[in-house]
Formats: C-alpha cells, structure tokens, sequence
C-alpha cells in the first residue's frame, strides 16, 4: 500500500495471523516516477515509458507502454501482459474481452469495483458488481461469472486468492467483515501447477539477471561520478 507521504510499505500475514509491516521504498516523484492507481507506476527511462507494479524495481523491472488506449485505464500487469479496462455503455452485467498487440487485453465491464492478479495463476479477478465476480482465463480469453450473493451482503474489495478460495472485504447488517468463497476447481490443475513452476523458475531466472543488471548499473554510475571529478579537476588546473 502506499500513503500520502508517497511511501510504498508491504503488509504480510503469517500462519499466526499477525500482520507485519515492512518498508519498500519511497516513491521517486523527484525523478519523474508516477503513481498511476491501483498499485501501478510509470516512469521514463531512456525516452520509454515503463509501467511496472509497487514490488518491482523501477529502475530495471516494468512494461514498456507503446501508446495510450482511449477511453480504457490501466488496472493490472499480469505476466508482462498488460490489462485494460473500458466503460462498457451496455447495460448488461456481461464482460467482454478484446486481445490487442503488444502485449495488451482489453476488458469491457459496465462496473470494475476491484482487480486481483497474481502471475501463479492465470486468471485475472474482477469485481464487476457488489454482487458479481468475473474471473478471466488468459489461457483462453474466456471469462466466467460467479455469484456472490450471500445473505444481503455486498462486496467492494478483493484481498487475494489463496489454495483456490477468494477472500473479498464486504459489508453486511452495517458492519465490515471478510468472506470467503471456494472457486471451482480447474479441470486441469496439473497443467496450471505445471505452468506455475516454469513461471516460479523464469521469476527466479529474472531475478538473478535484475541483481547482475543493478550491480553493473552502480559500477557504471560510480565510474560516470569518478569520471565527472576528473573532469572537474582537469578543468579547475
């Protein structure tokens, strides 16, 4: 999450249900960097725009954006795929998906209350009405409906999916609570699980090459700074 002071902090909880706050970084307004909604961030970097997610490094990490969509918003990064999101004028509860190039997917809901996504998986959650969760299969582009009627409840935000049950925050007789709902389970869990370890492996992969790239970046500012104080120095005799 991030506060008014432009600080991105990370909240974790363990099997003890204690929360633990931890520090990331500061938002770098100074340098151009943008907060952009939903946990999303833009910054240029050699005459690119970048967006890229709170846990990324926004010096290494990040999409580059090619263009802005009219009339759409960016509400999600999933798997370097980025997802849009456009007003549908229809008055229908129903979702539509296009497939753009350069990496991008538009969605089109009348109502977007929330949007979870975790690269693990790949499906992307959207809340389309305090009633209704629209869940999108990137494998296939389809996209199916789950009731969430319950009791005069209504729902207005997703805390995550974990062990193949969804988490919502909601209200109910005036007071706030969290829900759970079980989803269905995919008739190929095995290839998902398959998908999830190569992907665990790239990640891994990735994070290997952004720590070489960082390391090679500080050695080349440190030589471009050691330079700069040469220059002076010739200059000043």
């Amino acid at each position: 999450f991030i506060t008014e002071e432009n600080k991105i902090y990370k909240a974790t909880c363990d099997s003890s249900a204690e929360i633990e706050i931890t520090f990331i970084r500061d938002v770098n307004i100074n340098e151009g960097e943008k907060h952009l909604g939903r946990m999303l961030f833009s910054k240029v970097r050699n005459r690119k725009t970048f967006v890229y997610r709170a846990s990324d490094d926004p010096e290494i990490d990040g999409v580059q954006v090619s263009g802005e969509l009219e009339g759409c918003e960016l509400v999600a990064i999933h798997r370097c795929k980025l997802i849009y999101r456009r007003v549908s004028t229809v008055e229908s509860p129903e979702v539509s998906v296009e497939s753009l190039s350069k990496g991008r997917i538009i969605v089109s809901t009348k109502h977007c209350l929330d949007v979870f996504v975790d690269d693990f998986a790949p499906f992307v959650y959207f809340l389309t009405s305090t009633e209704q969760l629209s869940v999108l299969d990137i494998r296939s582009m389809q996209v199916r409906s789950i009731d969430l009627k319950y009791e005069g409840a209504f729902f207005h935000d997703i805390v995550g999916v974990h062990n193949g049950e969804i988490t919502l925050r909601g209200q109910w007789m005036d007071d706030s609570y969290l829900f759970a709902k079980k989803l269905e389970e995919e008739k190929n869990m095995d290839q998902v699980i398959e998908e999830n370890n190569q992907l665990a492996l790239k990640l891994k992969q990735s994070e290997i090459e952004n720590a070489r790239l960082k390391n090679d970046l500080d050695e080349l500012r440190k030589k471009f700074d050691e330079l700069q104080l040469k220059v002076g120095r010739d200059q000043d005799e």
